[in-house]
């Protein structure tokens, strides 16, 4: 039923307006009924956008905006994602503690060879509890979880991670040390 049928329902039974085709009463409470749906389909947009659970493509850049850096998902489901985690790291704070919260984390599996060179070994993607405790590995081949960390991630800055380790990792590490390391994210 829509607001136009509501108010003459309601008004019906006071028997004081005229409620036939062409009447003035009629067009007015069906123009006051058509406002009111309009304003009632605004207000449910408003409502579905102003929910990170439920918002699309204009409440989420809405809520990215708040953030000091935008989190760089691609799809609606991984931008919600997101957005979840940055509230739970309340104010977009980055202290240990807010860290902590997480639910989801990755890591880079490297070797790092007696000639001092790194080669990249794979991706782990992994659950955490909501103190950041390690719940366990996502089971999936490099491809499905390279996938999934895209929904995230732009490649490109997985890239510069993978570079960026690489080139510590050979400056820190291979001095020292010769055989497989993992970096957790």
């Amino acid at each position: 039923m829509n607001y136009a049928d509501e108010l003459v329902s309601m008004l019906r039974p006071l028997g004081v307006y005229s409620f036939q085709e062409g009447s003035f009463s009629l067009a007015e409470l069906q123009a006051l009924g058509a406002a009111l749906d309009a304003a009632d389909e605004a207000f449910g947009a408003a409502q579905k956008e102003s929910i990170v659970m439920t918002a699309q493509d204009e409440g989420l850049s809405k809520m990215e905006a708040l953030f000091r850096s935008k989190p760089p998902a691609k799809t609606v489901d991984a931008r919600r994602a997101a957005i979840a985690g940055f509230l739970r790291i309340s104010g977009d704070s980055f202290t240990l503690a807010a860290l902590n919260r997480c639910l989801c984390a990755c890591g880079v599996a490297c070797s790092v060879e007696e000639t001092g060179e790194v080669r990249y070994e794979g991706l782990s993607l992994f659950e955490t509890a909501e103190r950041g405790a390690y719940m366990g590995n996502r089971l999936a081949s490099e491809t499905l979880l390279r996938q999934t960390l895209l929904n995230y991630v732009e490649e490109s800055l997985f890239e510069q991670v993978k570079q960026t380790l690489s080139v510590l990792l050979k400056e820190q590490y291979a001095p020292y040390y010769q055989g497989y390391i993992g970096v957790d994210m």
